[in-house]
């Protein structure tokens, strides 16, 4: 099974709406709107190895129209929810305590 794939069914066994896109990224949905969430893979195609996380990265953003500073705080709140979920699927063994502490 590839990277892409078996870290879709992760995802989504945690109760994440991921859904692949384009082979090379997955998008989890059910944020709201005006935000966009996505898991980028480097490498998506190889087979599924130990760390499914390895050359993959989470990005999140909002959209809203809203002041920049606003954006940017509502993003980390949705970006921690997902670290949340990624720990709970075994992804991760340790995730920031608080939103607040997240890194975009």
């Amino acid at each position: 099974m590839t990277q892409i794939d078996k870290l879709e069914a992760v995802l989504q066994q945690v109760g994440l709406r991921a859904n692949a896109w384009k082979g090379c990224r997955i998008y989890v949905n059910g944020y709201g709107r005006d935000i966009k969430a996505f898991f980028h893979l480097d490498h998506p195609a190889e087979e599924a190895g130990e760390d499914l996380l390895e050359g993959v990265a989470l990005r999140v953003f909002s959209n809203a129209n809203q002041p920049a500073r606003w954006c940017e705080n509502r993003a980390k709140q949705v970006k921690h929810s997902i670290m949340l979920s990624a720990k709970d699927a075994g992804l991760v063994a340790d995730v920031c305590e608080t939103w607040q502490q997240v890194i975009l």
